[in-house]
């Protein structure tokens, strides 16, 4: 799935966002009218999706180390 807390939704213009075309796309941001860091917005998502699911989940790359972020689209 996918979870838009602060980014740029420019490239959504381009297609037709989960096969829905008379709705568009929002953030997390824009909803709450307020910046929302992303460590804050995985923290409450993975509270939750624990609290619904019934799971224990380990967050960490091999290393141990958060994932990195993606890399920047191209222009």
């Amino acid at each position: 799935f996918a979870f838009n807390v602060a980014n740029d939704l420019a490239p959504y213009s381009l297609i037709v966002p989960c096969g829905i075309p008379d709705r568009g796309v929002t953030t997390l941001q824009q909803l709450l009218a307020r910046p929302v860091p992303l460590t804050d917005a995985q923290d409450a998502l993975t509270r939750h999706f624990v609290e619904v699911f019934e799971r224990r989940v380990e967050l960490g790359g091999a290393s141990g180390a958060p994932p990195r972020p993606p890399l920047a689209p191209r222009e």
